[in-house]
């Protein structure tokens, strides 16, 4: 992965394509990464979400396998703190949960929420 470790989540929303999320974090490095969390629809409705990608501070991306969604999810969860500018705590805790999820609306898989 083409991410340092996470020190502080900074922000966290829901795009208006539909549902795909945003989040960035401070790396130890102190730049900033994204991580974004692309929606997939059918018939516009939410079914769940492809494989998250990380960016670094040049650009650069990187798909995430959801085992390391996962990981970074579980770096991630502890930071998440009132202290999150845009989007909150809220946003943010739904994002990671998704990662968590490897990409299912629901714990079982399913697509139900």
């Amino acid at each position: 992965m083409t991410h340092m470790r996470p020190v502080s989540v900074t922000m966290a929303d829901i795009l208006r394509d539909g549902g795909s999320y945003f989040l960035l974090y401070e790396g130890s490095d102190s730049k900033r990464y994204s991580v974004s969390l692309p929606v997939e629809l059918r018939d516009d409705v939410r079914v769940g979400y492809g494989k998250p990608v990380v960016r670094n501070p040049k650009g650069e991306a990187t798909v995430l396998s959801w085992t390391e969604a996962a990981a970074l999810a579980r770096e991630l969860t502890p930071l998440v703190t009132q202290s999150v500018l845009e989007g909150g705590p809220t946003r943010a805790r739904e994002c990671l949960s998704f990662l968590e999820l490897g990409g299912a609306l629901a714990p079982d898989g399913s697509t139900s929420t």
